[in-house]
């Protein structure tokens, strides 16, 4: 499926569960999905890469930081 199918697929299960919080992932990447209104409008992140790392001196979101960071932030209103 196209991107855009995906797209319409996660708003539409946002959509019937009232959550304002998604992700779409795939073998090669994350990316966070935020639903801005009940319009459909959406916002995205950049997408994540899961081969994406980070340094102490270059911190870096990783894509399993990226779902940990969703689970908590989809806690809170």
């Amino acid at each position: 499926p196209s991107f855009h199918q995906v797209l319409s697929r996660v708003n539409f299960y946002m959509k019937q569960h009232h959550a304002r919080y998604s992700f779409i992932l795939t073998n090669r990447e994350l990316v966070a999905v935020r639903r801005l209104d009940r319009n459909g409008n959406s916002q995205l992140s950049d997408s994540i890469l899961w081969i994406a790392s980070g340094t102490v001196s270059q911190p870096r979101l990783t894509g399993l930081l990226g779902l940990w960071y969703l689970s908590k932030y989809a806690r809170f209103p």
